[in-house]
């Protein structure tokens, strides 16, 4: 497969813009990724994040995160978790989340703030099912999937983070231009 080179890329940037490249790479990540104005509410949701909570981009934008993603239960404790990210404190743990359908499932959550030099924007969300599926060994063989615990595992999970936030952030910026 020929290279893109860089006259393609400027066409393409051209044509869709730079928000339109970088939510193209933002929707071929595994993980949920989903940006949120002060007030909670949706600017930016990915397709796998479509895949994860059942409800599509066009449904869930200008909605309530909490009321799209949480059971009943967990978004009081979530929303004091919020205003904590919006003060500048990260955070990364499991929680109990809900499909559209109504089934809940513990997943792998890690929210930041998202700002430049001197305005806070919202957060940004990632997420990820704690458990996927179970799928049946290859024929002949199992393959263990790295531990989570693994430095390599972390390593990963830290570069996906880190190429999508700055995704993300461009993005915002792009929105909230000044």
């Amino acid at each position: 497969m020929p290279a893109i080179g860089p006259m393609k890329i400027n066409a393409v940037r051209a044509e869709r813009g730079q928000a339109g490249i970088e939510a193209s790479i933002v929707d071929v990540i595994q993980e949920a990724v989903i940006v949120t104005d002060l007030e909670g509410r949706v600017i930016f949701w990915n397709s796998f994040a479509e895949t994860l909570y059942g409800w599509r981009r066009a449904e869930a934008l200008g909605r309530d995160v909490l009321d799209l993603i949480l059971p009943a239960t967990s978004r009081e404790k979530v929303s004091e978790l919020m205003r904590g990210v919006l003060l500048g404190e990260s955070w990364a743990g499991t929680l109990i989340l809900q499909h559209r359908d109504g089934h809940e499932f513990a997943g792998q959550v890690s929210d930041a703030r998202v700002r430049d030099d001197r305005t806070t924007f919202g957060i940004i969300c990632f997420s990820v099912a704690a458990q996927p599926e179970a799928r049946p060994p290859p024929v002949g063989g199992s393959v263990e999937p790295p531990s989570e615990n693994s430095l390599s595992w972390q390593l990963v999970v830290l570069t996906l983070a880190m190429a999508t936030l700055a995704t993300a952030l461009s993005l915002i910026r792009l929105l909230h231009p000044g």
